[in-house]
């Protein structure tokens, strides 16, 4: 069973919705014991007040003491039988001298305090407040009077109960104002994902050859890496076919010339051997071409100058006797994204060319320009002969004479195409002889 939903959305929405939660029943709780303190602050201020009325309301009792009149009361309610209001007055010993109308009952339980202390209780079902007095007779000694009021918490039940349920329906309120407004917002959020979603699927259903349109900065890289690898995934799949056309077209000559020398009763071996050593290289070439990998925008980059070590420390020990020198200007920090094997086999094969043509010298350049690499390679040979573009096509070389198959030059077309890029022959202007420049996305 999936606890956690699997949809992006779903998840934005439940996760704003527990935060909701958490945030609102705090906010209701903070505010539903700000009220209840500031509620219960006003009654006892208001019981402090009852106090001091009940306190002026007070005068001597004929034998001695004090009373309060009955007709002179504060409140009305102290005159009125169950009415949650009643006051007493009581002497040091716990006796009562004077009682509300309204105090059918005993008196609470109040300890004994200080002159001129006022004590608030909050009981179950009352409030108690207590305040001590001496009273100065004319004739008598001072005297110790504890006065009473006790009060029912209905009223203020009844009030904290409607604040909780007005609270209630203004935090629910809140909090679906509050759902709305982020469902939606998170709603015009993921639309653009929702609108590459729709975009991707149209895609792979043929109806559409890339994911275009404008999408927010954070998605636009997204994009394009997701048009690369498409682009790619054709780019790769026409390889295929083109190779495997190419192969069976480049196939017939060799093989109808097999046939024919069967056909005549021939038995020269060297001829037989010549057409499937060249049915091997046609199989061979074919092969690489369709096992490029070409661009790949998500793939780990490779950091270059290691690899050209690799590759001129192996080319110098095939030249051993010409011993050329080569001067590099390479960043050593200087990355691309591109296949190991593409690049060993672009690079293999020019810098392999040059060192088979140059006098003693060979130059090497590689930089960035934006998302591309800028390669110039340059030799002091005798150059290219006028005809050089024709050195771009399989089986052309330069010299006849010397070893070769003529496809290293063709390889690398084939994989400056494969990384949409272009090929330039020319003479080089420093050493005097070839110069090669690509321009390649890596």
């Amino acid at each position: 069973m999936r606890l956690i939903p699997n949809a992006l959305r779903t998840r934005m929405v439940v996760s704003v919705l527990l935060v909701l939660v958490i945030f609102l029943s705090a906010a209701g709780i903070g505010q539903e014991r700000a009220f209840r303190a500031a509620a219960l602050s006003a009654e006892q201020d208001k019981l402090r007040g009852l106090v001091f009325a009940l306190l002026g309301a007070t005068e001597p009792a004929p034998r001695g003491g004090v009373v309060i009149a009955d007709f002179d009361l504060p409140d009305s309610r102290l005159t009125q039988p169950e009415s949650g209001l009643a006051a007493w007055l009581l002497n040091r010993d716990g006796n009562i001298v004077w009682r509300s109308p309204s105090a059918l009952q005993a008196p609470p339980e109040v300890r004994v305090g200080d002159v001129g202390e006022f004590r608030f209780r909050e009981g179950e079902q009352h409030f108690i407040t207590s305040y001590h007095v001496r009273w100065l007779g004319v004739d008598a000694e001072a005297q110790h009077y504890r006065l009473v009021v006790e009060a029912s918490k209905q009223p203020f039940n009844q009030q904290l109960r409607a604040y909780r349920r007005q609270l209630l329906g203004w935090l629910v309120a809140a909090a679906t104002g509050l759902l709305i407004t982020l469902v939606g917002t998170l709603s015009w959020l993921i639309m653009p994902v929702r609108r590459m979603e729709r975009e991707l699927r149209a895609v792979e259903r043929g109806d559409a050859t890339e994911i275009g349109g404008r999408y927010p900065d954070e998605l636009q890289p997204l994009a394009g890496a997701l048009n690369a690898m498409v682009q790619s995934e054709r780019n790769q799949q026409a390889r295929y076919r083109n190779a495997l056309g190419d192969l069976a077209h480049s196939l017939k000559t060799p093989l109808a010339v097999l046939d024919g020398m069967l056909r005549e009763g021939s038995d020269d071996p060297q001829k037989m051997r010549e057409q499937v050593d060249r049915m091997r290289q046609i199989t061979d070439h074919q092969l690489a071409r369709a096992s490029h990998a070409g661009r790949r925008t998500l793939a780990e980059a490779i950091t270059l100058t290691p690899l050209i070590d690799k590759i001129i420390n192996s080319l110098s020990k095939v030249y051993r006797d010409k011993d050329p020198a080569i001067d590099r200007c390479i960043d050593p920090a200087l990355r691309a994204r591109a296949d190991e094997g593409d690049l060993y086999e672009l690079f293999g094969n020019l810098l392999d060319n040059a060192y088979k043509w140059c006098e003693q010298q060979v130059l090497l350049s590689v930089e960035r320009e934006g998302s591309a690499l800028l390669i110039a390679i340059e030799d002091d040979g005798p150059g290219f002969p006028d005809n050089a573009e024709a050195l771009l096509h399989r089986g052309s070389r330069a010299d006849e004479q010397r070893p070769g198959q003529g496809i290293g030059l063709a390889s690398v077309n084939d994989l400056v195409g494969i990384y949409e890029g272009t090929i330039t022959i020319d003479r080089s202007l420093h050493l005097g002889g070839a110069r090669i420049v690509l321009h390649v996305r890596a």
